[in-house]
């Protein structure tokens, strides 16, 4: 019985966690400006990137 307990209280964390980060993706993609991406932003993005490590 235990374990059943335990395995619905992990289901419902795990469901929670994903309403959360699928919250926050929708916010990221409503809010700022947009931006072109095209391949010298992808150019740019690796170069700061590989700077930064």
């Amino acid at each position: 019985m235990g374990e059943n307990v335990r395995g619905e209280q992990r289901e419902t964390q795990t469901s929670e966690a994903n309403s959360r980060l699928e919250a926050m993706l929708i916010e990221g993609l409503t809010i700022g400006e947009d931006i072109p991406i095209s391949p010298d932003f992808w150019r740019e993005l690796k170069q700061e990137v590989d700077e930064s490590c």
